[in-house]
């Protein structure tokens, strides 16, 4: 097995499940309204333009990934402002995986 750090750009994260879901290691609790939730799991889809026109922008890059994240998955970024930052680094490896041209493959929205 290839440590993470050392794949190719582009490669697949180990931690990137077959159907291109994360398991985030520190899962978060939040709350609407009167109402808790926990996020356990973040399902990832093939990028579009408009997170590539995120990625591009000003931000810093934690903003960026949130941002991109965000779109891909529908969740709020202040909730995924609580992920815990060893999983939002995991995430972004997860993202670079998504950049990489090619056919897309699973799950696409």
């Amino acid at each position: 097995m290839i440590p993470q750090a050392d794949l190719p750009p582009g490669a697949r994260p180990d931690f990137l499940l077959p159907d291109n879901s994360y398991q985030l290691l520190y899962p978060v609790t939040y709350q609407v309204g009167e109402e808790r939730h926990l996020l356990e799991r973040l399902q990832l889809r093939r990028m579009t333009g408009a997170e590539k026109i995120m990625a591009e922008g000003p931000e810093s890059h934690t903003e960026r990934t949130i941002n991109i994240i965000a779109s891909m998955t529908s969740q709020m970024k202040i909730v995924l402002a609580k992920i815990d930052w060893v999983d939002l680094d995991r995430l972004d490896e997860c993202l670079g995986f998504f950049t990489m041209h090619g056919p897309a493959t699973g799950v696409t929205s």
